[in-house]
């Protein structure tokens, strides 16, 4: 292994520290930090060897590895060799931009020989685009929707219709066994067959066939392939020989376009890996230091791969040093599932040494106590809240409800907020209320299941495609509501504009996708890739049309009331002429881009609050006896991660029965959540995350008594609220009036 100390310019002495006390008090300079480092963090800023870092949330986890990194870039003497920093976001390489861009070590660490981005950038800028490149393919695209839709237009072609036809009959044939294996015509699921049968034998033989599901994964180099189930895992196809060569035929030449889904840049960095020996050498040489920021997000079979690249025995090669920085309480992300404490390479990892940044300085005791109650992976050192003592916080509260005060609930933690802060902090107070599931479940809640979803107790509620800065859809006018939400929610002109432009881009990518040599040498060619999406829009297209272009797309964003079927032919007709320009096309016509149409956003069945136009994710809330109010923003847990909230409520949801209800012996100290397995597990560290968000006051949503099964219910007892007061929380129910009355 290579020693670290080796590539930097001070002190080679191993039993000195490498940082000074000068550099410390610069890097806390730099970063402004008022009350500096504490000696946990200083312990990891000095290590430079092979090291899993535990970071409690509000522990500074990412400011220590931005101040390690300007260190180590103060002293850097290689300009061939570099830090690789790797996440699953880009925090790390923000912060970098925010907090040292003005530095001469910030700036030296975002320029080569380093690397700081996501682990789906490196594996592609290092391994799959040479890999491709190689076999003589451009990378045009990294893109799902996309490649799902060069896949689904394929299979339209006579050579495929076998292979199309094939899939057809099999949705028919699995609606049929739905039927059959129905108990009662009553189920949801006979309903739902039935239904898409019908609708299924109105349709014409072509559109029988653009309706096949096309969520396969690509496998291997050799394009064998798997289904993705919406549920997590992968299962093999059962094809006839015949038929299973016209598959790979067609994942071969959609990916020969240049057009590849995310998975694919896995795959084809493994086939470089599986091929070249040089990969391993090159990789090596060019960074003997790799840093991985939120570990615990990271996937086994990613985990995998690194571990072979960086880490794995291989003859005269040097294994480079490795730290890793996370918080295995907080693994919640589980589509690809996390390696296994026992598995090759778990985070964190029994055979490397470990420190732990145990110190919150987001909240107080009060709700570390809570928290610490919840870890699926105890630290090493017990969690200590030091947040100062302030005005308000501290009474943590079960907020008990029936199906009867469901919509009262969030109120009523509205005017909590009014009596537990202070009025100086409740006037810039964050507040969220999030729960861990919010899709959209179909019908009205019964009497018995009533807190399904955030939409049981909020029914304006927007669920994922809007959350989500990044989400792709099917529309154009969808980008505009995105944008148009994203504007409410950030009060900022300037994200709403970047989705539509999104929309716009994704828009001339659909026009081109038939021939996509042609968009080589458009102005779309040089700005599809780019990161301020509306401007570049605006300097290709002039000045004429760009001052048109902003105004009205502007507009349709600022207005107040819906955009109409007239507003969107009048938004459309400059859409396109943006569209022409960007693409060089003048033949386009937008009665066959069906992504251009116009169609109504769906809302029926939600009973929006009086002066609501439109569904939202933010609950305004005037404070009953007084002029004062408040905004509370809602989510899941999973899209707050990371985020810091002055109160923040978890609302009870369902997952086969209700969480927090599945949960109970945990909340009453009758199991351990270090013995957890399974979705139990999942669910403790979700609701660890929702629990750490906030650095006042933490409120649980809990149905007094909710369904669990055909023959069950969960019910909360008078003896139970007492256990849970004797564990630091106040016990209250929700009242009608919106106020609470305390056990």
């Amino acid at each position: 292994m290579n020693s670290i100390r080796s590539l930097l310019s001070f002190s080679q002495n191993k039993d000195e520290p490498p940082f000074s006390e000068d550099d410390i008090k610069w890097v806390e300079l730099v970063l402004g930090l008022k009350n500096g480092f504490d000696r946990h963090q200083i312990a990891v800023l000095q290590n430079l060897d092979e090291l899993d870092v535990e970071a409690c949330p509000g522990s500074g986890k990412t400011t220590v590895l931005v101040a390690k990194l300007a260190l180590l870039s103060r002293y850097w003497t290689s300009k061939t060799q570099g830090i690789c920093v790797l996440s699953m976001t880009n925090a790390a390489r923000e912060e970098i931009q925010e907090r040292l861009g003005s530095t001469f070590e910030g700036q030296r660490l975002l320029r080569h020989p380093h690397f700081i981005g996501t682990i789906h950038s490196f594996f592609s800028d290092f391994l799959a685009k040479p890999y491709l490149n190689s076999k003589g393919i451009p990378l045009v695209s990294i893109d799902d929707d996309l490649c799902r839709s060069q896949r689904r237009k394929l299979l339209q072609k006579d050579n495929y219709l076998p292979l199309t036809d094939h899939f057809v009959a099999e949705q028919v044939r699995k609606r049929l066994e739905d039927i059959k294996s129905s108990k009662s015509t009553t189920t949801i699921k006979y309903i739902e067959a039935q239904q898409w049968l019908a609708e299924h034998e109105d349709k014409s033989e072509s559109e029988k066939r653009l309706g096949i599901p096309i969520y396969w994964k690509i496998a291997d180099e050799s394009y064998n392939a798997v289904r993705v189930s919406a549920f997590g895992g992968d299962k093999p196809f059962e094809l006839p020989a015949d038929l299973e060569l016209l598959l790979k035929k067609c994942l071969e030449e959609v990916v020969s376009k240049g057009v590849l889904c995310f998975s694919d840049i896995f795959v084809f960095s493994n086939a470089l890996m599986n091929t070249s020996e040089d990969v391993y050498k090159i990789i090596r040489a060019r960074f003997p230091l790799l840093f991985i920021d939120e570990a615990q997000d990271t996937s086994s079979s990613q985990a995998k791969m690194l571990h072979k690249l960086f880490l794995s025995e291989i003859p005269d090669l040097d294994i480079i040093t490795r730290q890793r920085f996370g918080d295995a309480n907080q693994t919640i992300y589980t589509f690809d599932p996390p390696m296994p404490s026992d598995g090759l390479d778990p985070y964190p990892s029994s055979n490397v040494a470990k420190l732990a940044l145990p110190v919150s300085h987001r909240f107080d005791q009060s709700i570390s106590s809570i928290a610490s109650k919840f870890e699926t992976t105890p630290l090493t050192i017990a969690m200590q809240g030091v947040r100062a003592a302030s005005n308000g916080g501290c009474n943590h509260c079960v907020l008990v409800f029936t199906e009867e005060t469901r919509h009262f609930v969030i109120p009523a933690f509205a005017e909590l907020l009014s009596k537990e802060l202070a009025p100086f902090e409740l006037e810039s107070a964050n507040v969220k209320v999030c729960s861990h599931i919010h899709k959209e479940r179909d019908g009205a809640p019964s009497t018995e299941e009533f807190a399904r979803t955030i939409r049981d107790y909020y029914t304006p509620y927007i669920t994922d495609k809007m959350t989500k800065e990044y989400q792709q859809h099917s529309y154009l006018i969808d980008y505009l509501n995105h944008g148009r939400y994203l504007i409410r929610d950030t009060k900022s002109l300037f994200v709403g504009m970047e989705k539509f432009a999104e929309g716009v881009l994704r828009a001339c990518f659909l026009i081109s996708s038939d021939s996509l040599d042609d968009i080589k040498g458009t102005s779309f060619s040089k700005i599809k890739s780019v990161g301020n999406k509306h401007s570049a829009i605006k300097r290709e297209i002039g000045d004429a049309l760009s001052a048109v272009y902003t105004q009205v797309v502007l507009k349709s964003l600022t207005n107040k009331n819906k955009v109409d079927e007239s507003d969107w032919e009048a938004l459309t007709m400059t859409v396109l002429e943006v569209i022409s320009c960007l693409t060089d096309r003048s033949d386009i016509d937008s009665s066959k881009v069906k992504f251009l149409d116009w169609h109504e956003v769906e809302l029926s069945g939600t009973l929006l609050e009086e002066g609501v136009g439109e569904r939202n994710n933010l609950y305004k809330h005037k404070f009953i006896n007084s002029e004062g109010h408040i905004d509370l923003k809602l989510g899941t847990i999973h899209s707050v991660k990371g985020q810091t909230h002055t109160a923040t409520l978890l609302l009870e949801s369902t997952n086969r029965g209700p969480v927090f209800g599945q949960l109970k012996p945990y909340f009453l100290g009758g199991e351990r959540a270090s013995e957890a397995t399974g979705s139990k597990k999942n669910w403790l560290n979700t609701l660890y995350v929702g629990l750490t968000r906030p650095t006042h006051l933490i409120c649980l949503a809990i149905p007094e008594s909710h369904k669990q099964s055909a023959t069950r219910n969960i019910t909360w007892t008078s003896q139970e609220f007492e256990i849970l007061k004797a564990h630091g929380w106040k016990v209250a129910r929700v009242r009608e009036d919106c106020q609470l009355d305390f056990i």
